[in-house]
């Protein structure tokens, strides 16, 4: 019953750490089921683990990303360099190397307008090339 409930919370909070402690509930729980000798039951506990984690990650986490995107909160799990589209950032020099300083972390950048920039201009973040921000 409280790996059910702990599958459930995990339509509302993007977090593995309830999943596992669901899925290591429900393998103890069909691993028990069996009149085996513990063994056994520990092989069948731990099969039935991946079985459940396999499914979690190619199934169940991908529909949760996509319902989440749709309705509860778009665009909020965006990691790394691509969740700073769109943001504000601050040319900061440092030994005469040019960066882009957005959410306090500094990156290297490439200006489509060819602009000249200085210290302390605001510029918007367009896109991403590898580890460079478009500005």
């Amino acid at each position: 019953m409280v790996s059910i409930i702990l599958i459930l919370i995990d339509v509302f909070i993007l977090s593995d750490i309830t999943t596992h402690i669901a899925y290591i509930l429900l393998s103890l729980a069909v691993a028990i089921q069996f009149d085996a000798s513990f063994l056994y039951q520990l092989i069948i506990g731990i099969l039935s683990w991946f079985v459940v984690i396999s499914f979690h990650y190619f199934i169940w986490k991908r529909a949760l990303v996509a319902v989440a995107d749709k309705y509860i909160a778009p665009k909020k799990h965006i990691n790394g360099i691509s969740g700073k589209i769109g943001c504000i950032g601050t040319i900061k020099i440092i030994d005469r190397r040019s960066y882009v300083e957005v959410d306090d972390e500094l990156y290297q950048f490439v200006d489509e307008s060819s602009r000249h920039l200085n210290e302390g201009d605001q510029v918007k973040v367009k896109g991403t090339i590898s580890t460079k921000l478009i500005i």
